[in-house]
């Protein structure tokens, strides 16, 4: 096997990437600060699949993988619009149902902890 070809080509691989991500960053970030509902759905996915990536493929509350069950959702701030993170779909849920509401889910955890076992 000819390592030295193998690592040329995964030199060349990488700059093509870090370049590739570049051009990512550049594009999107700018979006980022847009209000989610001005974003077109082909800029939405684009943000949710990169957002994803530089998660490590996992949502940003409970930390598991998605994959076909969770699903991926752009999380955003309900007064400006402002996006987040990407979150799974049931913590996304969650997060709604309390209203984005720092008090509610703090009671949430205490009533959850009172209750435990």
């Amino acid at each position: 096997m000819n390592y030295k070809r193998i690592e040329k080509y995964l030199k060349r691989s990488r700059v093509r990437y870090e370049a590739e991500m570049k051009e990512v960053k550049r594009m999107l970030y700018p979006k980022l600060e847009k209000n989610k509902h001005e974003l077109l759905k082909e800029e939405k996915e684009n943000i949710r699949e990169f957002v994803a990536f530089l998660q490590q493929n996992k949502c940003a509350v409970c930390e598991e993988e998605f994959d076909q069950f969770k699903r991926k959702c752009i999380d955003h701030c309900h007064e400006t619009g402002k996006f987040r993170a990407i979150l799974c779909n049931n913590c996304n849920s969650g997060l709604g149902m309390f209203e984005d509401n720092v008090e509610y889910l703090e009671n949430a955890i205490k009533y959850l902890k009172k209750y435990k076992g």
